[in-house]
């Protein structure tokens, strides 16, 4: 079966994911919505792919552990992954595995509690594309990552509430590169 993208709620059936976990190994974008404990055959066919480059992963609960179980079977994917999209999404300190990452977009909202600070150290030497919707790490935190990760950035979206604000020069500075620059 030549399946490419799927999208589903972790709250499908279980044998359906058992069932594409046998015939399908080579989708290329998978975006999850958890409303429910994750099935084993959900971990299943995410283990069973064999090149994914997409992955979101959205939820609006606050079970972390949820999230972990996911995590575990997104081992075998790190070296593939190029976008990563996360909703309310936590831990999200596997992003630092994600060595190919070339699009990262994260979207909190303000109640959701996120700890960015894991980012702060992170590199991504091919990272084009970066979005911070609702929520943004503090000024500091972010200008660490934007120092690591900067030079190859094309397009920047920062929007949301923080107490600090992010100086746009510094920003340009950091990032030469910018196609696109949208702050706020």
């Amino acid at each position: 079966m030549k399946l490419s993208e799927l999208r589903c709620d972790s709250d499908v059936l279980p044998e359906i994911f058992s069932q594409l976990s046998k015939i399908c190994h080579n989708i290329k974008s998978l975006d999850i919505e958890f409303k429910d404990y994750p099935s084993s055959e959900l971990t299943e066919l995410i283990s069973s792919q064999n090149n994914l480059e997409h992955l979101s992963l959205s939820t609006h609960m606050d079970a972390l552990d949820i999230q972990i179980v996911i995590l575990i079977p997104l081992t075998k994917q790190f070296n593939t992954i190029t976008r990563l999209t996360l909703q309310n999404y936590e831990p999200i300190s596997f992003i630092v595995n994600l060595t190919k990452l070339e699009e990262l977009s994260l979207t909190y909202y303000y109640s959701f509690p996120v700890d960015f600070e894991v980012l702060r150290y992170a590199i991504f030497p091919n990272l084009r594309d970066l979005k911070f919707y609702r929520q943004r790490p503090k000024t500091e935190m972010l200008s660490k990552f934007l120092e690591n990760n900067g030079k190859n950035l094309k397009s920047l979206h920062i929007s949301g509430r923080n107490n600090d604000s992010l100086n746009s020069i510094i920003v340009d500075k950091l990032c030469p590169n910018l196609k696109f620059k949208l702050i706020s």
